[in-house]
């Protein structure tokens, strides 16, 4: 691949990271051993602003002793500690501050790495497993899987707030190109203390760029091509003027990749066709200090794609198998168009620097459309299917460092989401409805963390969800410890309850291949860990992570016999117990 980058600020970095896991599941349990992240050496940077001006040498002045100038220090394991994370807390906070085991990447690292996407960018990080298909282009359907939960059990926000498809569920994280993301955060185990709803496997947290702090304009442009018809156009510029602080981006990605492959397995041999696409992604960030104690932040995100969907090839032995009922798919196509804003607002209590109110507004609107075009006999099986989205939310937070050994973390949140999603047969025009409600989600919740014992660290929080459902309300309680041992061993242990609240589609859809059922009550889940922290000196950190993540009242299909529509199998979904 060939990079070609224009940056008006110039500078040298590097970075190593090495990480290592090791997990077992089983059932609808996950009892593993987590070894993660042995070090994550993040970078050591030095700027030309870094060069001190020397003096010239005064005349008749004695000449001073020469000293030696020390060799800098680069103690990665404090660089690492004291990342900042803000998914454990719901605040600014470091990684040595949090009870549980939190990973980060940055957008440096991800560049570093070649990681076009989120979803790409998190192969890199101990914890989770990020393909749930096959693909590696970077449109390839995102699939999060963390301690034995699926993708439609781990939450998804955009800093700080949801942004999970109360549709259908999940999100896409192929979505994100990483030309204008901070760091990407991933919390494993649950979250529903924090965050409410579909956080029962973990959270990830995806922070984008904030403006510079310094009066300062900053431009960076890249121009990327590869094989396959890669090509890659990006440009950010970033800039504070005053109390105004903005930034604005745009990123595109096209390719074809019409790469060849086989499958021995299926005796197939040949060219992966219907595999482009096109990225258009736009980013606006505006921030104006009020004063010293306000600031208010607008940001926008636009992500649209237009991309082909290859399908697979069948594999039919063994029959029955997974890839049996694969197809190969040459004409059919899947857009995305979303657009992601909220509104911020910061304001510092009091006269220090202890308590902080934030306040977010936020309005996404999210479309997909899929034309099946590829089924050509009979014809009027070739469809488009539209899936509308619309969700509208606040979020009220308020973090209160009331005594030195004490803190306090409460607000409420409140998220209304309608969904509409349908069919259209091509050759009639005739149009079939899927689903068409909205779900409105409330909850207050309150979380307090204390360090009155001497190196030991205790947090407490529940959180009481209330839905427009009604059996759709949940109480979430929480507990954490974290012991300093030693200067470079900690333990620590964890207790989170969770729950998910059922789709729209899992309630309310009509199609008879996968029928819904109003009478769902929210899957339930306990996550428990218990690790140990292990300063390797100043090079590294070896993390051992116990957990066990248990889900009850699993939301399942089960198959409806003989079937309601003649033609194919019937699904309805139900609950089943564990």
């Amino acid at each position: 691949m060939i990079n070609i980058v224009f940056n008006f600020q110039w500078g040298m970095k590097f970075a190593v990271s090495m990480t290592a896991t090791l997990g077992i599941l089983y059932g609808y349990r996950a009892i593993a051993v987590e070894i993660a992240q042995v070090s994550e050496f993040p970078k050591n940077e030095t700027t030309a602003s870094d060069l001190q001006p020397v003096a010239p040498e005064v005349a008749q002045q004695p000449k001073p002793t020469e000293e030696k100038e020390p060799d800098i220090e680069l103690t990665v394991i404090e660089k690492l500690l004291n990342e900042p994370v803000f998914a454990p807390f719901r605040r600014e906070g470091t990684v040595k501050d949090s009870t549980r085991p939190i990973y980060v990447i940055t957008g440096e690292e991800m560049e570093a790495q070649g990681a076009r996407t989120v979803r790409e960018a998190l192969k890199f990080l101990p914890g989770i497993l990020p393909d749930g298909t096959v693909g590696t282009e970077p449109h390839a359907l995102s699939g999060q899987f963390i301690r034995g939960s699926n993708t439609n059990q781990v939450l998804i926000l955009l800093d700080g707030r949801p942004l999970n498809n109360l549709g259908s569920g999940g999100f896409d994280l192929s979505e994100f190109t990483t030309t204008n993301i901070e760091r990407v955060e991933v919390l494993p185990g649950g979250g529903s203390i924090l965050y409410g709803s579909d956080a029962i496997g973990g959270v990830i947290n995806i922070i984008t760029r904030r403006p510079p702090t310094e009066n300062k304009i900053t431009t960076e442009a890249k121009v990327n091509f590869g094989s396959y018809g890669h090509n890659q156009q990006s440009i950010q510029s970033g800039g504070r003027a005053g109390n105004i602080g903005w930034v604005v981006g745009y990123n595109r990605i096209q390719g074809k990749y019409n790469y060849p492959f086989s499958i021995p397995e299926a005796n197939f041999r040949g060219v992966r066709k219907n595999n482009d696409a096109l990225f258009n992604n736009f980013n606006v960030k505006l921030e104006a200090d009020l004063d010293k104690r306000n600031t208010l932040t607008l940001s926008t995100l636009y992500l649209g794609k237009d991309q082909g969907t290859p399908g697979g090839v069948p594999i039919l032995v063994p029959q029955f198998g997974q890839g049996s009922g694969n197809v190969l798919t040459d004409r059919n196509r899947k857009y995305t168009d979303q657009v992601l804003s909220d509104f911020t607002w910061n304001s510092k209590l009091g006269n220090g620097n202890d308590s902080l109110l934030t306040t977010k507004f936020y309005i996404d609107f999210t479309n997909t459309r899929f034309d099946s075009n590829s089924i050509t006999i009979p014809p009027q099986f070739n469809r488009r299917f539209e899936t509308k989205q619309t969700s509208y939310g606040v979020q009220a937070t308020h973090s209160w460092q009331f005594d030195k050994n004490h803190s306090v973390v409460y607000g409420f949140d409140y998220r209304n989401v309608s969904v509409n999603s349908s069919a259209v047969r091509f050759a009639t025009g005739a149009k079939v409805p899927n689903y068409d409600d909205n779900i409105g989600q409330g909850a207050i919740f309150a979380r307090y963390e204390t360090s009155f014992i001497p190196k030991v660290k205790l947090n407490f929080g529940v959180r009481q969800d209330f839905n427009s459902l009604a059996s759709g309300g949940a109480t979430s309680p929480s507990v954490g410890v974290k012991w300093d041992i030693t200067n470079s061993t900690t333990l620590r242990a964890n207790y989170i309850k969770n729950f998910r609240v059922p789709t729209i589609a899992n309630l309310f859809n009509v199609n008879p291949t996968n029928i819904g059922n109003p009478n769902l009550r929210p899957e339930r889940g306990d996550s428990y860990d218990i690790g140990i922290d292990q300063k390797l000196g100043d090079i590294g950190l070896l993390r051992l992570t116990f957990y066990q993540n248990n889900i009850s009242d699993l939301i399942a299909f089960k198959s409806i016999r003989p079937a309601v529509n003649g033609v194919t199998g019937t699904w309805e979904l139900c609950l089943i117990k564990f």
